[in-house]
């Protein structure tokens, strides 16, 4: 009974993996795979078997992706910073975030990790769990809005006319160089 009870839970564990967008994933002490949720095997490992990965590490997958396109460095990029941040996060033993960004089929990629250790029943450091969130989009759409306003700051810096704006109850919030000039 009790070893159904356990099959049961790894099975409804396994079912809510996979079905999450976010990559969640289980790494020993060595950093080799011990879990891997279908998301970061087919967005990440170049993998549909969410078997495949365990006993492997990232830089097993990276270089099984960089070797179906050598002639192409921008092919996949990821690995070696996430051997790192599980180093760090092991080094620091608590959760930590990291910002890791790299060419994925030739794409890039910008994730949101947060990885956490994994202990045992003594306390000891035995791996890491790890989740990341594609950020991608995000990313893109908060430099085009940096970009952006830049050079609407630089259109209105140089114009010659006298530009300002007032909040709603008529304080001024902004004047630019001319109406300094002109007004002041």
């Amino acid at each position: 009974n009790s070893e159904q009870n356990y099959k049961n839970l790894q099975m409804l564990f396994r079912n809510m993996a996979d079905i999450v967008p976010d990559m969640i994933w289980a790494k020993d002490i060595d950093k080799k795979y011990i879990f891997a949720n279908h998301s970061v095997c087919l967005n990440l490992l170049g993998t549909d078997d969410t078997s495949e990965p365990i006993g492997k590490t990232d830089i097993y997958f990276a270089e099984k992706q960089r070797n179906l396109h050598p002639e192409n460095p921008q092919w996949h990029t990821f690995g070696e910073g996430c051997a790192d941040s599980d180093t760090s996060t092991i080094l620091a033993g608590e959760t930590c975030q990291f910002d890791e960004f790299g060419y994925v089929n030739c794409k890039f990629l910008y994730l949101d990790v947060i990885k956490t250790p994994i202990r045992d029943e003594k306390g000891e450091i035995t791996g890491v769990v790890g989740t990341a969130r594609d950020v991608t989009e995000s990313r893109k759409a908060h430099l085009r809005l940096l970009e952006s306003e830049a050079n609407l700051k630089a259109i209105i810096e140089n114009s010659l006319d006298s530009i300002w704006s007032v909040n709603t109850a008529y304080e001024i919030q902004y004047v630019n160089e001319t109406f300094i000039h002109e007004f002041y």
